[in-house]
């Protein structure tokens, strides 16, 4: 009973450090946006290719996703969806000129986001979650 009361203690410990850590460097996390359906919806899609498709379909995913969603498959069309944001907002989609996906944390640096048609051999691409410099993303955009 000690030790698991002592390894209960431990991460609770690492985990509020860890925490805070990411406060100070200002790290804005999955949890403040973890409420949009769409969020929600993409991070249960993780390892799956819901499309079907086998190539640049990171577009034609965030169709299926996100709501009052573009009728074009390309990724840079994106950039005309909903309202435009100054910047990064968890939940928020976030537009490349080859690619788009849903944010899931940012920093000062990098925005990490959920997204079609990430990583893996060509036409073995997944959803995926994965870290951008934001000096990369073209628009954010909200519903």
């Amino acid at each position: 009973m000690r030790v698991v009361l002592l390894a209960m203690s431990f991460i609770l410990l690492a985990t509020t450090a860890s925490f805070a850590d990411q406060q100070k460097r200002g790290v804005h996390g999955f949890m403040r946006g973890a409420g949009t359906p769409w969020l929600k919806a993409a991070m249960k899609d993780v390892g799956t290719n819901p499309t079907g498709w086998s190539h640049q379909w990171c577009g034609r995913y965030m169709r299926e996703v996100m709501p009052n969603a573009i009728s074009s498959n390309r990724a840079i069309d994106w950039k005309h969806y909903g309202k435009a944001l100054k910047g990064p907002k968890v939940g928020a989609v976030a537009v490349m000129p080859h690619h788009v996906g849903i944010v899931t944390s940012y920093d000062g640096s990098s925005v990490t986001l959920v997204s079609g048609n990430h990583s893996g051999s060509s036409g073995n691409r997944k959803v995926g979650v994965g870290r951008y410099s934001r000096s990369r993303i073209v628009a954010y955009r909200w519903p």
